[in-house]
């Protein structure tokens, strides 16, 4: 060992140089403050065990004794007081990878907000990872607080393919590691194939609505939309806002299950609505609350290729004197206008075929009227047969007369 001055050592087995250090570790080894006013060139690592300063300004903090690889406390770069083991106070610039965490089953990076927000807060945002299986990840987005307890809302990629944004009930308790709780519900979910569900874990369709749908404006429709509960159309008018609620519901229709389509108009004040049409699945019988005005024909189809057993008419003029034309009101008219037509029960018993019988509701039985022009027709054909031979026969009687 040789002395210079009592500050320069020199350690000639170790081939070391030590400042103020007697027992130089290191090829040169200081004690003190260091100094260079040109460039330091390290071929291989620096070993610090102290705070480093550039132009008097202290940049790196060290918390403790470290080495190359890593620090036991903790490093700030601009910061005073490290907080953690690398806590940085200005812009970072990484020109390579940046790796958080490691194989673990959550590695979470956040952004704080205010001076308020810790770890179980709402005021700073959290961008992290949950490995769910060996194969899979997914990369999550939320709130401070859901990490631990508090309102789970938060946003999910999956690895496997697909988004998903989730949202529970405030009393939920999700934390990031583990499995979505049973009340939660996936509110946003797009899948591989790109089907669209709100409130539907499963898509089955480009969309694929589980609940009420609100539409405010125009909406299109050009492919196949599924929506599994009663759809509400509101039109916003200053006085008399109305909405239509389209229901498809299940009925209970002589012991069997059927679904019904249904139309209720709301008024601006309305509770219950008033039914409009509703359409039958097991028959597709339609039943509609008012009269039917059309600018043009209404028509039944009556192809003959949709026909067999054809035969005319028999008796029509029987039956005709049979049928019982009447006057009436309706019970469920306020305005008691006089209508005129026929009971369906009178007329079940002469022409059963326009007697309709409603298999739905409380069996009510209607009237083809339509269909009678058949009979009517049939009978001006027998009584003009009639006439013409009753005019034959006079005309031969006046002949024979004439002839006296």
């Amino acid at each position: 060992m040789t002395s210079i001055n009592n500050t320069l050592f020199v350690n000639r087995v170790r081939n070391s140089v030590g400042i103020n250090n007697s027992l130089p570790r290191y090829t040169l080894d200081v004690i003190g403050t260091t100094r260079v006013t040109s460039t330091v060139t390290v071929a291989t690592n620096i070993v610090c065990s102290c705070n480093i300063f550039v132009n008097g300004a202290q940049v790196i903090t060290s918390g403790g004794t470290g080495d190359s690889t890593n620090f036991t406390r903790s490093v700030g770069i601009g910061c005073n007081t490290p907080r953690y083991p690398l806590d940085v106070n200005g812009t970072a610039n990484i020109g390579g990878h940046l790796y958080v965490g490691g194989n673990a089953s959550s590695n979470l990076i956040r952004f704080r907000g205010t001076l308020l927000d810790g770890d179980g807060t709402n005021n700073h945002s959290v961008i992290g990872e949950r490995i769910y299986d060996s194969a899979n990840s997914e990369l999550i987005f939320f709130k401070g607080n859901d990490f631990s307890v508090g309102p789970p809302d938060r946003i999910r990629i999956l690895s496997a393919g697909g988004f998903k944004v989730d949202i529970a009930p405030s009393t939920c308790n999700w934390p990031v590691g583990s499995e979505p709780p049973p009340a939660a519900y996936e509110a946003l979910t797009i899948d591989s194939s790109g089907n669209v569900g709100i409130n539907c874990n499963s898509p089955s369709s480009k969309l694929d609505v589980n609940g009420t749908l609100n539409v405010s404006g125009t909406s299109f429709f050009e492919g196949a939309s599924r929506v599994k509960t009663d759809i509400y159309l509101h039109t916003f008018h200053p006085t008399n806002a109305v909405s239509f609620r389209f229901v498809c519901s299940p009925r209970t229709e002589g012991g069997l299950i059927s679904n019904t389509f249904q139309l209720y108009k709301y008024g601006a004040t309305s509770v219950g609505g008033v039914e409009i049409f509703r359409i039958y699945e097991t028959d597709g019988d339609l039943s509609y609350k008012g009269n039917i005005y059309a600018t043009g024909n209404v028509t039944a189809r009556s192809d003959l290729r949709k026909k067999t057993n054809i035969t005319t008419i028999e008796d029509p003029l029987e039956k005709i004197q049979q049928m019982r034309g009447v006057y009436y009101n309706k019970n469920d008219d306020p305005s008691k206008t006089r209508n005129v037509g026929f009971i369906a029960q009178d007329l079940e018993t002469v022409l059963p075929e326009v007697v309709h019988t409603n298999t739905h509701d409380e069996k009510y039985k209607s009237v083809s009227y339509g269909n009678i022009t058949a009979v009517l027709i049939e009978g001006m054909k027998s009584q003009q047969s009639t006439i013409a031979s009753m005019l034959s026969s006079i005309s031969t009687l006046k002949a024979f007369r004439a002839s006296k």
